[in-house]
């Protein structure tokens, strides 16, 4: 009898190591998996927020487009005023991207091609129609050479290649965004399904520990 006792001391010290054995590992797995869902939702986050950029740098551009089209319409001078306050926004939120230490390296080499074109559609479209609108208030060329020179500079195009590139920044942030939050539901769903598991096993395990304790007593 005293052998039997031992044995099922035995038994159930194993059973319980067992149990515990079985819990760390559960928390110590959430707790990674936890920090993983972290670093998924501040990913987010910050797709979130580069994605909000990219929105606000579409808004000027529209606006910056906007501005010397109605000057090329209309030869007002005053037009080119709000025309160079949006200019100095846009070109201050391409750098304040660009100086920021917290944004990847990768995400600022596409801002780099932004301004890149950005300055290229100025100095070889924006300024030369501005200077041929000029001219043609002082009756330094013909409307005829003025359209003509309009057409040649291509500047819808310039601005279209520009606003395609913040476009297509943006999707790929929302594109990283939807992964993020997909990751992080699916990481949610998987812990809820390991602790209730584990609870099973636990209740389960004590439960049937409980029976073959209750039966050892009957037969000893």
């Amino acid at each position: 009898m005293k052998t039997n006792k031992l044995g099922l001391f035995k038994q159930i010290r194993l059973l319980t190591l067992l149990f515990i054995s079985a819990i760390v590992f559960a928390f110590a797995f959430t707790g990674f998996k936890t920090k993983s869902i972290q670093n998924t939702v501040l990913s987010a986050i910050d797709s979130q927020k580069r994605s909000n950029r990219y929105g606000k740098l579409l808004d000027e551009l529209r606006s910056l487009e906007a501005g010397l089209l109605f000057f090329l319409a209309s030869g007002k001078t005053e037009a080119l005023e709000p025309y160079g306050e949006i200019e100095e926004r846009f070109e201050e939120m391409l750098t304040k991207i660009l100086e920021n230490p917290d944004i990847p390296q990768h995400n600022k080499d596409k801002v780099a091609e932004i301004k890149e074109l950005k300055q290229k559609w100025l100095e070889e479209s924006a300024i030369t129609l501005i200077m041929a609108r000029r001219k043609l208030d002082d009756g330094a060329i013909t409307k005829k050479e003025y359209q003509e020179e309009f057409a040649a500079m291509n500047s819808s195009a310039n601005v279209a290649e520009i606003r395609s590139k913040v476009e297509e920044h943006t999707q790929a942030e929302i594109d990283t965004l939807t992964t993020a939050v997909q990751i992080t539901f699916q990481s949610i769903n998987f812990l809820t399904l390991l602790l209730g598991a584990l609870a099973t096993f636990v209740i389960t395990g004590y439960g049937a520990l409980t029976w073959y304790l209750i039966r050892s007593k009957k037969f000893m």
